[in-house]
């Protein structure tokens, strides 16, 4: 396929946009988890499903795009090409992003397609790829401006049926305004967590009070329920009565599918132990819906989906 002219390529392999398909969630599952047998958890640190096959209800090519987090000294490492090569993966050298990338694709063959396609891309934490999550996740909360990225790759691909340059070319615009948006809203949801959490440690009940929504849960971390935002105000003040010198402090701060997920430690008092957890906040209209804590454990970090 390297041998391949981009006219070639087109005719060989045409866009193909296809009704959304629930099974593309298993799939990605499942290659996921053949992902990280090949690579190992040392060299995996987090994977996502990005691209329109992670996004219900538009139309998408059949395709399941996969990223791939790995730490910074491993990019680019010619050991993890091999082990892909050999386990059927074919290496593409990426350079429309600095630094340069490891781009993988699986399915494909000089007869067109023969089965699921796969784009696998591997990339550390701080490169521009993982502002797809960002874009993902804003489709996925806002199925108005998903279907308007619907109605653009529909004329596109219909347009350029063969050339997947002017296809992609003709969504940058479009990706880019709304990653920028996304960006935005996701860091505004971060810091509504934190302010918060500022709240918590500045025992601050007038506070906290005014950022719960009317509605609001707190969930401990053995799964009990406490609502609504009236019983909060009086249990936190119970709580800073009880536990003076509380305090939380968050190591890192990042967005899981809308949701703010949160790593750290609690402080019960000035001479304790620091007691690790992890915490998680669900915002809606800036206010905190949900302040979910729980036990730092290979457990909740998988459902998190923390390394």
């Amino acid at each position: 396929m390297d041998n391949l002219t981009p006219e070639e390529l087109g005719k060989l392999f045409p866009i193909e946009l296809v009704p959304f398909r629930n099974e593309w969630v298993s799939v990605f599952e499942s290659e996921k988890e053949n992902i990280v047998k090949i690579l190992g958890k040392d060299t995996v640190l987090r994977i996502e499903h990005i691209g329109s096959t992670a996004i219900a209800g538009i139309y998408s090519k059949p395709t399941i795009d996969i990223l791939v987090e790995i730490p910074e000294p491993v990019n680019m490492n010619k050991k993890i090409i091999g082990t892909m090569n050999s386990s059927g993966y074919h290496y593409i050298l990426r350079n429309d992003m600095k630094p340069p990338y490891m781009n993988f694709v699986k399915g494909y063959n000089l007869k067109g397609k023969k089965e699921q396609t796969f784009h696998i891309y591997l990339a550390p934490e701080q490169h521009l790829l993982w502002d797809r999550v960002y874009f993902r996740d804003y489709l996925v909360c806002k199925p108005e401006i998903a279907k308007e990225y619907e109605k653009l790759k529909l004329s596109l691909a219909k347009k350029h049926p063969f050339n997947r340059e002017d296809y992609t070319h003709g969504k940058t615009e479009f990706v880019l305004q709304i990653t920028l948006k996304a960006k935005k809203f996701y860091e505004t949801l971060k810091q509504i967590a934190t302010d918060f959490n500022n709240c918590i440690n500045k025992a601050d009940i007038n506070g906290l009070s005014a950022l719960m929504s009317e509605d609001h849960q707190f969930i401990d971390r053995d799964g009990n329920i406490h609502q609504p935002r009236s019983f909060m105000v009086e249990a936190w003040k119970n709580f800073f009565a009880a536990y003076p010198g509380y305090k939380n402090t968050f190591t890192k701060v990042d967005i899981r599918n809308s949701l703010v997920v949160m790593q750290g430690f609690a402080y019960w008092s000035p001479g304790n132990v620091h007691d690790p957890a992890l915490w998680t906040a669900v915002i809606e209209n800036n206010r905190v819906k949900k302040w979910q804590v729980f036990y730092n454990n290979s457990e909740n970090r998988n459902i998190l989906n923390i390394r």
